[in-house]
């Protein structure tokens, strides 16, 4: 897990109010379908940080934890290309998205590396808080279960469709 092994001076966890978090939780994809209170039960469950240009937020391989919900700055995801070894970007995230959900949910080794394009504020949701929420809030665990369900099934549409076209290119 490389989020908790970087400098103190990559990655800082930012002191905010509730209200502060609450609000900054509001403008992200998660908003639309949580009421204020749920949303303040979920930023009790989450870490705020800030990350600097170029850190690596996960490496491709290393066991994960954590999803993240970017609140501003950009993420490249990339991929190791089996074929020859270099590496491919896949995705660039920008606020209000999230990335990471896979190990969130399945603990295995990370699909793609995330690296701060840009200095980033995220939210980080490790599996133990995550497993809290389950026994304390229940209702509200399983109501981002299945939006973190619906967010990997849209992503997984998107991939299969452009699959399809690039068979399809001669």
């Amino acid at each position: 897990m490389i989020l908790a092994a970087m400098p103190q001076t990559a990655i800082t966890q930012e002191t905010l109010s509730l209200q502060q978090r609450t609000e900054l939780l509001d403008g992200t994809i998660y908003a639309k379908f949580f009421s204020w209170q749920e949303l303040q039960i979920l930023v009790q469950h989450m870490t705020f940080v800030s990350v600097v240009p170029e850190t690596v937020i996960f490496r491709e391989g290393d066991r994960g934890d954590f999803l993240a919900i970017l609140t501003e700055g950009r993420v490249l995801i990339r991929k190791t290309c089996t074929r020859d070894g270099h590496d491919r970007l896949v995705a660039t995230i920008r606020p209000p998205r999230s990335f990471g959900e896979m190990a969130l949910l399945d603990a295995e080794p990370r699909s793609a590396t995330a690296m701060a394009e840009s200095a980033c504020r995220l939210f980080i949701l490790r599996q133990g808080d995550f497993a809290k929420l389950e026994q304390s809030y229940p209702r509200v665990w399983g109501r981002l279960l299945f939006q973190i369900a619906k967010l990997m099934s849209q992503r997984l549409r998107v991939t299969s469709s452009e699959l399809v076209d690039m068979l399809d290119e001669p």
